[in-house]
């Protein structure tokens, strides 16, 4: 797998997950956890709560489209289906 590849269906599992991502970090459960008191918990969810992260993920996923010549199609709405996009790559993975 190349690293394009792998950063590519990592962004699109979390433009994906972005509710559920949101969610999580206002639970009881994550907020009496070890994790969340550490650093890296803190910092992470500092991340997932910045509007400015996620503006950054979906530049990041509109680059790709421009990159690879995939102009008309539009990021993943989290229908639950994989975009063409994500297919095609996941299809690259298996050949290479």
């Amino acid at each position: 797998m190349t690293r394009f590849a792998a950063s590519y269906l990592i962004l699109e599992c979390l433009h994906y997950n972005y509710r559920a991502l949101i969610i999580m970090f206002t639970l009881k459960e994550w907020k009496s956890g070890k994790l969340a008191k550490s650093k890296d918990g803190i910092i992470v969810e500092k991340a997932v709560k910045d509007n400015v992260f996620w503006k950054n993920v979906m530049n990041c996923m509109r680059g790709v489209f421009l990159l690879t010549g995939f102009h008309s199609l539009q990021p993943s709405t989290g229908s639950g289906s994989q975009n063409v996009l994500g297919a095609t790559v996941a299809n690259q993975i298996k050949v290479n």
